[in-house]
């Protein structure tokens, strides 16, 4: 992959959450997550705004990126059981609609965050665009040109 196709795929994925994050501070976002439940919603929606800001900036700028992926990994997993919880949904209506389909997007954002913390993080972006290996396969090659994906 090359390192455009990385940065290009690194912005994108984090403007889901840096587009997203200025909601988490109206009063509207606020009693939407009231509505839904949420503990605390005046203090916790804002802080998982902050989050959800904070690492998408990390990613989308390469700086500390793995954590603030795992950042995002924090914000998703509470986020996806308190505001999508689609197996709470009775009405058959609700669930089929796009507002109510919320079954497929917040656990391929997580999935998504999760394997970008784990796999592609800022130091294997610099590797790969100062042209040295991601990773040696020593078993394959003595001096450690193989790259590993």
């Amino acid at each position: 992959m090359s390192a455009v196709v990385i940065l290009l795929g690194r912005i994108l994925f984090s403007l889901i959450f840096i587009v997203a994050a200025p909601r988490h501070f109206s009063p509207e976002g606020i009693r939407h997550a009231a509505e839904l439940g949420v503990p605390m919603a005046g203090l916790l929606v804002p802080l998982s705004g902050a989050m959800a800001l904070l690492g998408g900036l990390s990613i989308a700028l390469g700086y500390q990126a793995k954590p603030g992926a795992w950042m995002l990994v924090a914000f998703l997993l509470p986020v996806t059981f308190a505001m999508h919880a689609f197996w709470k949904l009775t009405d058959p209506v609700a669930i089929h609609t796009p507002a109510g389909d919320v079954r497929q997007e917040p656990r391929d954002a997580w999935r998504s965050a999760a394997d970008f913390a784990v796999r592609i993080g800022a130091v294997q972006y610099r590797r790969m665009k100062s042209g040295a290996p991601l990773a040696c396969v020593p078993a394959r090659s003595a001096d450690c040109t193989t790259v590993a994906l």
